[in-house]
This record gives structure tokens, sequence and C-alpha cells, in this order.
């Protein structure tokens, strides 16, 4: 599925949820909340933090998953000294 696709269906399901909650609230309460939400300042930090959360708890759960070594680099460092210490001398 391509971004254009998604991007539609995104569409099209907000549009449906907007038309749904006009129909339970009636057209004046619909645009006077969606007015609301749209001038507030707390919502898109609201939903930021809300999307961080979820995106850290699924790298979380990939990182337990799929084993990273891209740099051979574990809990302990590299291993022995890479370089030789003055005090070896």
């Amino acid at each position: 599925m391509n971004s254009k696709g998604l991007l539609a269906r995104l569409r099209a399901l907000a549009d449906r949820g907007v038309e749904t909650i006009s129909a339970r609230l009636g057209w004046n309460r619909a645009y006077r909340s969606l007015s609301y939400l749209r001038s507030a300042l707390w919502v898109i930090p609201i939903v930021a933090v809300v999307l961080a959360l979820a995106f850290v708890r699924a790298i979380q759960l990939l990182d337990h998953y799929v084993t990273w070594d891209l740099t051979g680099l574990g809990v302990e460092g590299p291993g022995p000294c890479s370089r030789p210490s003055s005090r070896s001398r």
C-alpha cells in the first residue's frame, strides 16, 4: 500500500468520525468542539507525548526481538584493551 492510499483511508476514517460525532451531538456542538480543539494549545503536546510513549514501547519491543550487532560492542566494551597503554611498556 502506498502512502497516498493510506492517507486517503485515514482521511475517510476521520470524515466518518466527524459525521458520527455530528450526528450524535448536532452540528452546532460538533462545530464548537472541533473549533475549540483546533485552537487549544494543549492538544498537540498531549498527542505528541502519547505518540512518543507508543514509539518508545515499539522500539523496545523491536529491540527485544532483533539482535543489534552493528558494532560488536557489549555491555563490558570491546574486550581487552584495543590500544596499548603506557603502563605495559
